[in-house]
């Protein structure tokens, strides 16, 4: 039987653990720094994120959980999000003050509209293998090697 050769995408504890990256925007607003996990639809951890899930909203007689149902689709997606590649953060309140992370905050801080730009800066850094390499890898293709934060 041959032995194939298949690389690695990612650093397989960096995408389980996470990796810290900050949002900052256009004209220099810094939003805070975010500890994301790999979003990858296929790893294990996205696996047993959607089972947890299910656990959590479970169907009755065959039927979509009430609760899970009167969701929006929007609050779905955010809550995915979360559960799946959002494990720890360093963002203050309006008075300066740390919020401590928990992933009810999260959901409710990112589910805000005022927060689009940072849900979407953060699942495209979640949803790019690049961020999550090993500290050694180097041999990344010019056109994709690109810095680990935004």
């Amino acid at each position: 039987m041959t032995a194939f050769h298949f690389p690695a995408r990612y650093d397989e504890a960096q995408a389980d653990e996470g990796v810290w990256t900050s949002v900052i925007d256009e004209v220099g607003n810094h939003y805070g720094r975010f500890k994301l996990c790999l979003f990858d639809e296929l790893t294990p951890r996205y696996r047993v994120t959607l089972e947890r899930l299910q656990r959590k909203y479970p169907a009755k007689n065959g039927r979509t959980n009430e609760a899970y149902a009167a969701k929006s689709d929007d609050e779905k997606n955010v809550e995915v999000f979360v559960e799946l590649s959002l494990v720890d953060w360093e963002i203050k309140d309006e008075k300066g003050k740390a919020i401590p992370f928990a992933k009810d905050t999260a959901i409710a801080y990112l589910g805000d509209v005022r927060a689009l730009y940072v849900l979407r800066e953060l699942a495209a850094f979640a949803r790019d293998v690049r961020n999550f390499q090993p500290e050694e890898q180097m041999d990344l293709p010019e056109e994709t090697n690109r810095a680990l934060t935004l």
